[in-house]
C-alpha cells in the first residue's frame, strides 16, 4: 500500500496510544474484529449487541454471529436490519457478510454489498477529484478509510463465492478504473474475489484479458492471470482474504 510518509516511532506504547486516541476521536472501529478470540456462543447477547451504541461492538457482534454460521440463523432478521439501516458502512458490510453466513441465502447480502460498493466507489471518485488546496490530513483520512471499506465489501463478496456473480462487473470495473492505485493496492482483494466467484464470472473475462495485457507490474499481471485461470476452471477457486487487522478509520 502506498501512503503518504509518516514518521517512524520506535516505542510500541506510543503507537498504541495514538491508535486508541484516533479511534476515540472518530468513534469508529480502529481495527478489524479480533478473530483469534474464541467465538461468542451466547447468540442472544450478540444479537442485542447489534443495537449497541458503540459501532465497534455492533460490527464485531455481526462478525461473531457470522462465525457461528447456521447456529445463528435466528439472528437473521437483526442482521438484515443492521445491513440495511445501520448508519456505519463498516457495520452494514459486516452484517451483510454475516447474514449470508447464517442464512445461506446470498441474494439480499449480495445486493446490499453491491449497493455499498457503488456508494463507496462514488465517494472515492469524489475524493480523488479534490484539488491540491484540499489535500489535508482530513482528506487523506477520508480517502484511505473509503478504500479500506471498499476492500471489506470486495472481500465479503469474495466470501460469498459463485453466488456473488452479479457483482463481477462492478469488481472488474474497480480494476479497470484503477481505483486506489496510487494509495492502496486493491488488486489482490479484487482478483481473489473474482477467482472465488469462478466460472460464474465469465462475463468479465474479456476485460480481465485486456487488463492482463496492459497491467504495469509483474505481480499485478500474475494476480489477473490467476483470476482468469480460476474463472476458466483451470485452477481451484480462490479463498477470500482474511479481514485486515491493520488500524483503520471508517467513515460514513
Amino acid at each position: 500500500m502506498k501512503a503518504r510518509p509518516k514518521p517512524l516511532i520506535g516505542a510500541l506504547a506510543i503507537v498504541l496510544l495514538a491508535t486508541a486516541c484516533n479511534a476515540q476521536m472518530t468513534n469508529e472501529p480502529s481495527s478489524a474484529p479480533d478473530l483469534s478470540r474464541p467465538v461468542e456462543t451466547d447468540l442472544s447477547t450478540l444479537t442485542r449487541r447489534l443495537a449497541d451504541t458503540d459501532p465497534v461492538r455492533r460490527r464485531d457482534a455481526a462478525a461473531e454471529l457470522g462465525a457461528n454460521g447456521a447456529l445463528a440463523r435466528g439472528a437473521a432478521p437483526a442482521l438484515e436490519a443492521a445491513m440495511t439501516r445501520d448508519p456505519r458502512p463498516s457495520v452494514r458490510i459486516a452484517a451483510a457478510r454475516a447474514l449470508w453466513q447464517v442464512s445461506g441465502e446470498p441474494d439480499a447480502p449480495v445486493t446490499a454489498l453491491r449497493d455499498e460498493l457503488a456508494r463507496l466507489h462514488a465517494r472515492y471518485d469524489e475524493l480523488a477529484r479534490v484539488g491540491e488546496e484540499g489535500l489535508d490530513d482530513a482528506h487523506f483520512d477520508d480517502l484511505f478509510a473509503t478504500l479500506d471499506l471498499i476492500r471489506r465489501a470486495v472481500d465479503a463478496l469474495g466470501a460469498v463465492g459463485p453466488a456473488a456473480a452479479p457483482a463481477a462487473t462492478e469488481l472488474a470495473s474497480l480494476l479497470e478504473q484503477q481505483v486506489g492505485r496510487v494509495y492502496e493496492d486493491l488488486v489482490p482483494s479484487i482478483t481473489s474475489a473474482l477467482g472465488s466467484i469462478g466460472p460464474a464470472a465469465a462475463s468479465v473475462l474479456p476485460a480481465l484479458r485486456r487488463l492482463g495485457r496492459t497491467a504495469g507490474g509483474r505481480e499485478e499481471r500474475a494476480l489477473i492471470a490467476g483470476a482468469i485461470a480460476r474463472i476458466e476452471g483451470r485452477a481451484p477457486a480462490a479463498t477470500a482474504p482474511e479481514p485486515p487487522t491493520d488500524p483503520m478509520i471508517s467513515v460514513d
